[in-house]
């Protein structure tokens, strides 16, 4: 056998020695002592505790603010002496110091209930230790509120649970109320949860009456969280999508999508809209009146996607209608976003289609902007009555960088029979015309 693993066996029989050693020492107690000191003030007395015991892993505080009335045995009749008593059901703390003005200080003990104790035993919670029992004095875990918790027949009760549930303000109505709406996964975890994210149970049974397939414990909370009300599980019910579940409805909240948004959309008779099409236009910024007014535009086979699409580029519902007042050949909607993606503004659009061209395409005005052809430029090269003059002669002279006034001096030179090729041809060659 290897040195190491003999100093490993030696550790690990330690080890258990202690911790069985440490058990039967926690069984044995049934008090914790330490130091305490504390204010007198308005009805009530601060005090904060201090234990120091392998128990509470070297050092454990609390503070807490102890109400006259539930103070036990008050004796201040001696002047720089106090001590008090403070019951609670799993145990009682005695309090017993020096007193200066309206501060105090000196020595505590907590002694366990040992009738609290036996009745825990009954109820199936054996060996609970001496820090549970002062847990649950602090956090005034009461037997009446175990017994019903007990006969609610909750899962996976614990001391520690029953402290979890007082901590977070879980009382038996509350626990009987949840209880009652038979969720899937509901359990005491949940009721914790719940109680949390101030889940109430009037607006959990209208969430319930509502009938969603998907409906759960941990949905219901997740519903919670994101803000989704019991009238906008109504509303959207209401709307009739086939579709609607907890994860579409929370889907709906968290993009700002609301039933009158919903309403307004599907009065516009859309082909296709679907939830999931809701959420997008939502998350891209298209309202009802940005729809309205492109659909008034009078684009057939408008579609969410459509529409969807000119938001994400850019293309505001007058750029719509503006290029639908050019009356262009083969415009559509997927026109008019690439229009938009080359920078074309409805001033230069409207610019270059009124210089009258024979064939003007929205491809060609995109075609124009790409190569920096400028109403001033097209105008002037016009101007000049070029017989072959088209608009991509046009963009092959500004290719070339063929200039209205080179183009002039090559017509006044006396050369017949000028053409665009001819011009662009004494460009290439660099002929000089002055």
């Amino acid at each position: 056998m290897s040195t190491i693993f003999k100093k490993s066996l030696f550790s690990f029989v330690l080890i258990i020695f202690f911790s069985q050693l440490f058990f039967i020492s926690s069984l044995a107690t049934d008090s914790i002592k330490g130091k305490w000191d504390g204010e007198l003030r308005d009805n009530r007395i601060r005090v904060e505790m201090e234990i120091r015991s392998r128990k509470f892993q070297d050092r454990w505080d609390v503070t807490l603010s102890i109400p006259y009335n539930e103070i036990d045995k008050l004796d201040e009749s001696r002047r720089s002496r106090i001590s008090f008593e403070w019951k609670r059901d799993a145990g009682t703390f005695f309090f017993e110091g020096r007193r200066r003005g309206d501060d105090a200080y000196g020595d505590f003990e907590f002694v366990a209930n040992k009738d609290f104790l036996r009745e825990m035993e009954k109820l199936g919670f054996d060996d609970v230790s001496i820090d549970k029992l002062f847990s649950m004095a602090i956090h005034d875990v009461e037997m009446d509120f175990i017994k019903e918790l007990v006969k609610l027949d909750y899962d996976r009760l614990s001391p520690d649970k029953f402290i979890e549930l007082k901590i977070h303000g879980v009382i038996v109505d509350y626990a009987r109320e949840m209880k009652t709406l038979k969720l899937d996964g509901f359990n005491v975890n949940r009721l914790v949860e719940m109680k949390i994210h101030g889940v109430k149970p009037e607006w959990a049974r209208e969430v319930c009456e509502s009938n969603l397939v998907d409906l759960s414990a941990k949905k219901l909370i997740e519903m919670k969280i994101h803000g989704v009300s019991s009238d906008f599980v109504k509303e959207m019910k209401a709307s009739q999508w086939e579709d609607l579940t907890v994860d579409n409805m929370i889907r709906l909240k968290i993009h700002g999508v609301d039933p009158e948004y919903v309403k307004e959309l599907r009065a516009l008779n859309w082909d296709r809209l679907t939830l999931d099409k809701l959420v997008e236009m939502k998350i891209h910024g298209v309202s009802t009146d940005f729809v309205r007014k492109v659909k008034a535009a009078g684009w057939e086979g408008l579609t969410p996607d459509n529409v969807i699409k000119l938001k994400i580029h850019g293309v505001s519902s007058e750029f719509v209608e503006d290029m639908r007042t050019l009356d262009w050949d083969r415009l559509d909607l997927e026109k008019v976003v690439e229009l938009k993606i080359h920078g074309i503004s409805s001033d230069y659009a409207k610019e270059m289609k009124a210089i009258k061209w024979d064939r003007f395409t929205p491809d060609q005005l995109i075609k124009m902007k790409i190569h920096g052809v400028k109403p001033d430029y097209a105008r002037k090269m016009k101007a000049l009555n070029l017989a072959d003059l088209t608009i991509d002669k046009l963009v092959e002279m500004k290719i070339h960088g063929v200039s209205p006034e080179y183009a002039k001096m090559v017509i006044d030179s006396g050369i017949k029979r000028v053409t665009c090729d001819r011009i662009i041809e004494f460009k290439i060659h660099g002929i000089d015309f002055n």
